[in-house]
């Protein structure tokens, strides 16, 4: 029931509905072409902000396959300075939605927009708490023919060093573990 004693008014109804005609069901339109209509199954979307560098806004678009990277300032240690790390969070993603660009102008290069991305229950949890907790970049992925890899671990050791990220990647679990 309508609070307002005016008549709700329709917009989805489809042509030729006369003013006072009782509607139905079939009156109104399939959407097809949003982005429910994209998910099956356990998949989820969830919506990214991001800044036109690390999102490539602008160069992302919907049908794009993308990998996440997360970046965080890891405690451990005794000095209990963080320590940088990028992690591959997420591998061959779809974008469901991507914006043309984001705002231009003076002071636009801080501006955030939305990438949607196609995940499960467990990526969209572990990517809303690296959005919260950390830096998240876009990496574009070739149309096809792009084969999954071992995600890896980035940290100033392995960058400068070329010490080999598994190796790296046990470091960080020390320090994680708090040895």
């Amino acid at each position: 029931m309508a609070a307002h004693p005016r008549p709700v008014q329709v917009h989805a109804a489809q042509p030729g509905d006369e003013p006072g005609q009782q509607l139905t069901v079939a009156d109104f339109g399939a959407t097809t072409d949003g982005i429910g209509a994209k998910l099956a199954g356990k998949s989820r979307a969830i919506a990214v902000p991001l800044d036109s560098a690390r999102g490539m806004v602008g160069k992302v678009e919907a049908g794009d396959r993308v990998d996440l990277l997360a970046g965080f300032n890891v405690l451990g240690g005794g000095a209990g300075q963080g320590r940088p790390v990028v992690k591959v969070i997420m591998q061959n993603a779809l974008v469901l939605d991507a914006p043309l660009a984001a705002g231009g102008g003076i002071g636009g290069g801080n501006q955030t927009a939305n990438v949607v991305l196609r995940v499960n229950r467990d990526q969209a949890t572990e990517i809303a708490w690296a959005v919260d907790n950390g830096k998240i970049w876009l990496v574009l992925r070739p149309r096809a023919g792009s084969p999954a890899t071992k995600p890896g671990l980035a940290t100033a050791e392995s960058v400068l060093t070329g010490v080999p990220p598994v190796a790296v990647y046990g470091q960080a679990r020390r320090l994680l573990r708090g040895r």
